[in-house]
């Protein structure tokens, strides 16, 4: 008699395992969709529905949108929210089917291979991956990162742009002094910065870095500045040149910016060029020389 309710207490205890769990995922959802509610976004998806037993809880929603106040946000086919036995405690969220980043232009489609989020509950920063992302004009095989806060780490490989030939390695980490909760208009009455503490790219023997800080002026459009550092100079200007963001009478200028002040630096290696960069009115200019104009945030 024993034997036969041992099988029958284990599939009873598994089951309100996994009956907690899923309650538990839905609590975690509803929770985080009011509070975002609260500060002005706007969440819709279907129905949910449950999956993963037995040793998985599974939230699976469908025909998700979610925008941001800023007018900034995502859309999915389907996502699958899951905690697993391995690792416990860690929600992990699973994004498939067609894709699009939204914005005040419209909806830009995006094709997302294995893009997954997760984050170890109590909530303390989201991990960020995906095999490949690409958008119109601009491709990355692969994407690893973390939200946390404020802060924005990402590092992205092999990353292809329209009339740019391949960067090997592109990464960024960046932090705000206000979290981006209400409309930009908000955001910059307030005060609000982006400071890039690094942004490098590498693509052959050419690797450029730089830092700055930015805000909004009144017209909302982005302005600040930063300092610029690159190796290999001369075969960068080549490459501008010959992608079209860089005008054909300015390619004379820069080679002689190039030649006249790199410098080698004191730790040794190729010569280097640091130039301040300036970003005033939509244009974009290094030590003063325009570079290219900017196209105009509409943020309404």
């Amino acid at each position: 008699m024993r034997a036969a309710v041992a099988p029958v207490l284990v599939v009873g205890l598994v089951a309100g395992a996994w009956h907690l769990a899923t309650s538990r995922l839905e609590t975690e959802l509803t929770t985080w969709r009011q509070a975002r509610e609260a500060e002005g976004w706007r969440i819709r998806h279907a129905p949910p529905t449950r999956g993963g037993f037995p040793l998985q809880a599974e939230l699976r929603l469908r025909d998700v949108v979610v925008d941001a106040p800023s007018r900034l946000g995502w859309q999915a086919e389907r996502v699958v929210l899951r905690i697993g036995v391995t690792p416990w405690g860690v929600l992990r969220a699973d994004v498939a089917g067609a894709q699009a980043l939204r914005h005040a232009g419209g909806v830009t489609p995006v094709v997302a291979e294995g893009l997954r989020l997760s984050a170890r509950l109590p909530y303390a920063g989201t991990d960020v991956a995906a095999e490949s992302l690409a958008l119109p004009g601009m491709a990355a095989q692969s994407v690893s990162g973390r939200i946390e806060g404020g802060r924005l780490e990402l590092a992205a490989g092999r990353v292809e742009a329209a009339g740019l030939p391949p960067v090997e390695q592109a990464g960024i980490e960046a932090r705000v002094n206000i979290p981006l909760q209400g409309t930009a208009a908000q955001w910059q009455a307030s005060g609000g910065q982006l400071r890039v503490d690094r942004l490098e790219f590498r693509s052959g023997r050419v690797v450029a870095q730089f830092s700055g800080q930015f805000s909004l002026d009144r017209s909302l459009q982005p302005e600040g500045y930063g300092g610029l550092s690159v190796t290999h100079a001369a075969e960068a200007v080549g490459t501008l040149s010959e992608s079209g963001l860089v005008s054909p009478d300015m390619v004379g200028p820069l080679r002689a910016l190039v030649l006249l002040t790199s410098r080698i630096p004191p730790e040794g290696g190729p010569p280097r060029l640091d130039v301040p960069i300036e970003l005033r009115n939509r244009r974009l200019m290094a030590a003063r020389m325009p570079l290219v104009s900017l196209p105009a945030l509409d943020w309404r």
